[in-house]
């Protein structure tokens, strides 16, 4: 099965890091990285953890924010 970790890292002002491991081989290895808006970032959770939910993979999350805006 997949498996994937979402980093969320604060940047500035309104503005997070999101950085997407894939979990192969026995560790994680980086699969991307973006920059985005804090509400734009918890309406992708939001998505992504309903499609883990359904069994499409695994999702570890790990959200250094402060606060979170959802959507």
């Amino acid at each position: 099965m997949l498996s994937f970790r979402i980093t969320i890292s604060k940047e500035d002002g309104d503005f997070v890091f999101v950085r997407i491991d894939e979990f192969k081989g026995g560790e994680y290895h980086f699969f991307d990285l973006y920059k985005t808006s804090s509400q734009n970032a918890s309406s992708m959770l939001i998505l992504e953890r309903e499609k883990a939910r359904r069994g499409d993979f695994f999702l570890e999350v790990i959200d250094k924010r402060e606060k979170c805006v959802m959507v």
